[in-house]
Formats: C-alpha cells, structure tokens, sequence
C-alpha cells in the first residue's frame, strides 16, 4: 500500500515535470526601440542600428554589435492569442538579457517621414516589421518545461502586425513555431447577433405591409 503511494506521488511529480510550471502575468519580456540611434552598422558609429547580410538586426554600443533574428506575426486582433514555442525556453542570457523581446518602432528623427519604422539617426529606414505599442494590453503565460510563450492582445486600437526579436547570443533557444488563436463569438453573443437579425426581418415586414 505505501509502495502504491510512493509510485503515484512519482507519477504526479513526472507529469509537473514534463508539462513545466506555466505562469501568468502582464508582459515581463525585453523590449528594444533601436531606432535613431545610430548609423548603419558596421559603419563605425557610435551607436549603430543596421541590417546584417543574413537578415539579423544589427545594434551597436561603438564597442560591440549584438544581433536580433526577427520574427512577425499579422492578422492580430483584440483578444487574439499568440503562442511562440522554442527548443527551450527563453529566458536570459549570462549577462541578464532577454532573449525574447517586442520590437518597438521608433520615429524618423530627421522628421522627414511620418511612419513609425525602425531608422537610422539619418533618417534611413531599414524596412523592418516592428510593434505599435500604443494603449495595448498583453498578458504572459509562460510553460517554462514546454518552451512557451503566449501573448494575449487587448486593445481597442490595436495594431494587427507585430515585430518581434530574439537575442543571439551563444546558447540562445532557437524560435520552432508560432500559432496565432482569433478569439470566436461566445454563445450568448451570437444568440444577440441572431435576435438581432430576426428583429430586423420582422420590422422589414412590418414596413413592407
């Protein structure tokens, strides 16, 4: 009997195990806005935001240039749930960096254009998806065992694009997926939606009469 007892305490904690502690909470990850603040790397400058032959984000502090994969998601909407799985999850690295941050647009800061994007001090802009913050809400859910991350999106004037990036950086988790949730109607709102279409057909009929 106690043997038993042993064997399902084991399971339970096997089971904790494999599926990872998974919290919840407002958004905690890394943001980075690099624009305007530099020339295009590897120019010198000091600092410099570019693009690298492979496509990675490049910002420089004059000594050292780190580098961002970027990463989009389209089609959001209030409400939506995003969910970005990785080979493990991701954390920090050794020097307390975010590996997963939003990727917030920035202005022109020669004033030239209008659009939010990501610019040089010149006023370059590389063209690159990024995030419109604004008023939005985003919740975390995070399943540190299955390597998830899942942002939910609240706003009433919420982008439908965003940017994302990831930190590379020796031993950095590896981006495997991404599955974007639109939230569906609840029942008792398509009941209204339904009540309301029939009592637009009855004061047809009633006009039409």
């Amino acid at each position: 009997m106690h043997s038993g007892k042993v064997w399902v305490f084991l399971s339970i904690f096997l089971v904790v195990l494999i599926l990872g502690t998974q919290n919840t909470y407002g958004y905690t990850k890394g943001h980075i806005t690099p624009s305007g603040n530099g020339d295009l790397c590897p120019n010198g400058s000091d600092p410099c935001v570019g693009l690298s032959p492979e496509g990675l984000l490049e910002v420089g502090n004059g000594t050292t240039i780190t580098e961002y994969s970027l990463f989009g998601v389209g089609g959001v909407t209030d409400g939506s749930r995003v969910t970005f799985s990785f080979s493990s999850f991701p954390g920090v690295d050794a020097s307390g960096a975010n590996y997963f941050n939003i990727l917030g647009c920035g202005s022109d800061p020669s004033g030239v254009s209008n659009l939010p994007g990501i610019y040089t001090s010149l006023g370059k802009n590389l063209n690159i998806l990024c995030s419109q913050l604004g008023t939005t809400t985003i919740s975390e859910v995070d399943n540190i065992g299955a390597g998830t991350i899942a942002l939910t999106f609240d706003g009433n004037l919420l982008s439908s694009t965003w940017g994302f990036a990831e930190l590379q950086s020796p031993g950095a988790p590896q981006l495997e997926g991404i599955q974007l949730s639109i939230p569906t109607p609840e029942p008792a709102s398509l009941s209204l939606l339904a009540a309301g279409l029939i009592g637009l057909g009855v004061i047809r009929r009633k006009r039409a009469a």
